[in-house]
């Protein structure tokens, strides 16, 4: 059974504001915009393993209880608490030692299936955002996110060739009165047992609210050349959100984390109604010290409490390109569409202990990871027909969805926003 860290990219949903992607234009100096966003995220229980295949987060990370065992019998596994605790039972019960005859090859011949956890966590992100025009040719930016998060959990067990024999055993052993020998129903239950005397928080279904990482903006106008404009952004995104819990399975430490980016955008004017742009960023994340459990290796993929250590924690370089179109089907009304590739480089982990941080930094989702995404947004925008002395009211709607990729979470966002400016 493979228990990991949830990878979930709440951390850089695109909420409104936080990039200019597809436009270069500023607010007026001395005016004020104010935006209220949200993003309806999901799609987090299908994930892009590292070879490019689209499955379900359990069946990515299923592991054979035995295999697990077998190939890591000193390491520290639940498959190996697992396993060595059914045989141990076994071994312990006259009923057990005639089942297992008392052969070390029965022990490695006992197949007791695979066991994971399906994962589907949705977020709503509420960002309320304040612009304000220090000139005509440069915006500041405050965006504040409020997220609920919401996770799902369904423990999926399915049998090996072993569970009907074991199980015709159990229920033998009951009638005479031994009912320390499990059956396959029981097996969850000794999973989440040893969880807990690990110290983990119970991963059952929760759901959370919290203030998420602030983030600065600049925004300029870089100005004209022909049909050409150019605009470029920097963020500075401040580590307000929660820290990284050590205890908590699903928390993958995609919050309080600063990083700074810069974003430039290009807009070619083809025609009165028809534009295209063109948009690349990259991100440098900050170094940070907090507290992981460290792997003693590969194999131990649940480490226990014992092995909690203050690390330093430095996230991996992170892009994006960004290009397509858009079309203005009426005086106010606007569609785009758009492909984006979203990189990261692995994370990177070192300490004072001369722990095997290496094993950590080779687990989902510490890895390099890419995403592939479309984009569809409608938006209202009564600008071009701007009256000075007039309140204008814009609104957005706009669908994002990864649909390629490798080491990435299937992402799907849901986005609106309605913002005005005086």
């Amino acid at each position: 059974m493979r228990i990991f860290a949830l990878a979930f990219a709440v951390a850089s949903l695109s909420s409104f504001g936080a990039h200019a992607a597809d436009e270069t234009r500023t607010l007026p100096k001395g005016r004020f915009g104010i935006i209220l966003g949200n993003v309806y995220a999901t799609g987090t229980d299908y994930e892009f393993g590292k070879d490019g295949s689209k499955k379900t987060v359990g069946e990515t990370h299923a592991t054979s209880i035995k295999d697990q065992a077998l190939a890591g019998a000193s390491r520290n596994s639940l498959g190996t608490a697992v396993f060595n605790g059914v045989v141990g039972i076994l071994q312990a019960t006259p009923t057990g030692q005639q089942f297992l005859a008392g052969a070390q090859n029965a022990v490695n011949q006992l197949d007791l299936g695979t066991m994971s956890m399906n994962v589907a966590s949705t977020a709503n992100v509420t960002s309320p955002t304040i612009m304000y025009g220090v000139t005509d040719k440069w915006s500041v930016i405050v965006n504040v996110p409020y997220v609920r998060l919401k996770t799902e959990v369904d423990w999926a067990y399915v049998p090996g060739k072993s569970n009907d024999a074991l199980d015709s055993l159990s229920a033998l052993a009951n009638v005479i009165g031994i009912t320390s020998i499990p059956n396959r129903n029981q097996f969850v239950g000794l999973a989440q047992q040893e969880l807990a005397t690990r110290g983990y928080k119970p991963p059952v279904s929760r759901e959370k609210k919290f203030l998420g990482d602030i983030r600065l903006m600049n925004l300029v106008d870089l100005g004209r050349a022909g049909r050409l404009s150019f605009g470029t952004m920097n963020t500075l995104q401040l580590p307000t959100g929660p820290k990284h819990d050590p205890d908590d399975l699903f928390d993958a430490g995609s919050f309080h984390n600063a990083f700074i980016e810069q974003e430039f955008t290009a807009v070619y004017k083809h025609s009165r109604r028809f534009q295209s742009y063109y948009s690349g960023a990259f991100r440098y994340n900050l170094a940070q010290e907090t507290d992981f459990r460290i792997p003693l290796d590969d194999q131990d993929l649940s480490p226990d409490k014992s092995q909690t250590e203050t690390v330093k924690r430095q996230i991996g370089m992170g892009t994006t390109l960004e290009a397509g179109a858009k079309y203005r089907l009426f005086s106010r009304l606007q569609i785009l569409g758009g492909l984006i590739r979203r990189t990261k480089a692995a994370d990177s982990f070192s300490g004072n202990k001369g722990s095997n941080y290496d094993a950590l930094e080779r687990m989902y989702p510490y890895v390099a990871g890419e995403a592939y995404v479309y984009k569809l947004q409608l938006k209202y925008d009564p600008l071009s027909n701007y009256q000075p002395g007039s309140v204008p009211l814009m609104a957005d709607i706009s669908y994002e969805e990864t649909f390629s990729g490798t080491n990435t979470p299937a992402l799907k966002q849901l986005m609106f926003s309605i913002a005005t400016f005086f």
